[in-house]
């Protein structure tokens, strides 16, 4: 299929990240298999690997097990998640897409009344409202992966979990929206979960105030339920907003190639498509989406996006990682850069951030960036959008400086705003407050500066635009919105 990521197969990906955790490890403790495989036994859960299974595992010869996964996250002292985070993320992506079961192999424990009691615990804390952190959500829905059918649970729980999980997710950054992103993608496939999952979607997508769109709508090619080809082909026709229009062409691009629309959608959806190709006055990246969407429908191969990122800086970064010749590594670079399509350059950002090589990837990127701001303003874009992923406390400082500093294009300015809600790192009230008294006179600018006021929490400096009668009326309603946010779903999307 056209526009396929060049990534390799899931064994695959799952050994490179494995190994390269493992060999880079900064304790440099298990540079040796050996004795790596000799610490290896975890329990109950994880069971003793010699060195031959650990070597099949990480040259994917074998897909390593989830427990195996999590006892090198643990091990190495990664962040719980880390590793498995990305590699469920990648290894759905890379699927049919008609699945909920996670891509990691091996679910619950054997015991099918242990398993019940903790799905039923789990449901318990959200029919009560209690909170549940993103490895809570991981864990719920993977439950109800591998039991979609029997799982009995009356129709008002459904929604509450999908209505709570989604607006969590959209308001969530870093592990924490990954893990809810997994979530809500099983619970879009699951027979009773799915209706739920997609009405909260629908009604987030219709309401013109939701700041968050284009992820909520977007999500509707997770699933090849009808209602949700419905949902994708009312925003084409008659969208809430951009953000809504943008999203159902990202949606487009997986559901084209799993054949989620009939015949006459499709026929609806290519009318629609052409009709965006034809108005030259449109937003330049949705009709750079809808050109994307034309590629697919017509089965042509897409042209790449130029410029992005050069060939010069893929070098550079290929010698950020130590000159690595591995195909994994330098296939998720490129992608991360140079990928027609936006959710295939996110996804390879993911996991070369869960990989060792992230900082010298990050410093690398961001050189380049500051060297082409002004020079180059579609490159610093691109590593600006990879910052968000890679990107850490050091790279923040250096952004903040440049969302204050004179004379950078206006396209440039507004993606430096966005990245701020995203990139490592927290910045101080003083410097918001000074970003948003250099931008307030420029809507673009200002709007995705809220958007990162309200991913961060800087509650304070969100109440002084809301108030400030000088600022433009877009970004004081979306100030408004995020305030008017339940400050325990706020907090909560934060675990």
């Amino acid at each position: 299929m056209t526009g396929e990521p060049s990534w390799p197969t899931g064994p695959i990906l799952t050994g490179r990240l494995l190994r390269a955790s493992r060999v880079h490890d900064p304790a440099h403790q298990f540079a040796n298999a050996k004795a790596f495989a000799a610490t290896f036994p975890g329990g109950y859960w994880c069971r003793a690997a010699g060195e031959s299974q650990i070597s099949r595992w990480e040259t994917g010869v074998q897909q390593a097990p989830l427990a195996a996964v999590r006892r090198y996250e643990q091990l190495l002292n990664l962040h719980p998640g880390q590793l498995t985070g990305p590699l469920q993320a990648l290894g759905r992506y890379r699927s049919s897409g008609r699945g909920s079961r996670p891509a990691l192999p091996g679910g619950p424990a054997a015991d099918p009344e242990a398993v019940r009691g903790r799905l039923g615990d789990l449901l318990d804390l959200i029919d009560c409202d209690g909170d549940l952190v993103g490895s809570d959500w991981d864990e719920l829905t993977t439950l109800l992966a591998h039991d979609p059918v029997w799982t009995i649970a009356p129709r008002r729980l459904w929604q509450r979990t999908a209505e709570r999980l989604v607006t969590e997710m959209i308001i969530s950054d870093g592990l924490a929206w990954q893990q809810r992103f997994e979530a809500l993608n099983r619970l879009m496939h699951h027979r009773d979960g799915q209706h739920a999952a997609i009405a909260a979607c629908a009604d987030l997508a219709a309401d013109p105030a939701n700041r968050v769109m284009i992820e909520v709508v977007s999500m509707f090619d997770a699933t090849a339920a009808p209602e949700a080809a419905t949902q994708v082909l009312r925003q084409l026709h008659r969208p809430t907003n951009d953000g809504a229009l943008y999203g159902a062409l990202l949606a487009c691009i997986r559901k084209i190639q799993h054949r989620h629309f009939t015949g006459d959608q499709s026929l609806r959806l290519s009318e629609a498509v052409r009709a965006l190709a034809r108005d030259t006055g449109g937003p330049a990246d949705i009709r750079a989406l809808g050109a994307r969407v034309l590629d697919r429908l017509s089965g042509s191969r897409p042209v790449p996006i130029a410029p992005r990122m050069s060939t010069q800086l893929d070098r550079r970064v290929a010698g950020a990682i130590g000159g690595t010749s591995d195909e994994v590594f330098c296939a998720m670079v490129a992608e991360m850069f140079n990928s027609p399509f936006p959710d295939v350059r996110l996804y390879s950002a993911m996991y070369l951030a869960a990989s060792p090589f992230r900082e010298p990837i990050a410093r690398e990127t961001l050189a380049a960036t500051m060297a082409s701001v002004t020079t180059d303003p579609a490159t610093s874009v691109a590593g600006l959008e990879a910052l968000q992923v890679i990107g850490g406390a050091a790279e923040r400082t250096r952004v903040e400086r440049l969302l204050l500093a004179p004379g950078i294009p206006a396209a440039v300015t507004a993606n430096i705003a966005r990245t701020l809600a995203h990139i490592g790192g927290r910045s101080g009230t003083p410097f918001w407050r000074a970003a948003v008294h250099t931008h307030a006179g420029r809507e673009d600018v200002l709007v995705p500066l809220v958007y990162a006021l309200g991913i961060t929490g800087e509650d304070d400096v969100l109440r002084a635009v809301r108030t400030d009668v000088a600022l433009r009326h877009d970004a004081r309603q979306a100030a408004a919105w995020w305030l008017g946010l339940p400050r325990q779903a706020r907090t909560r999307a934060r675990a």
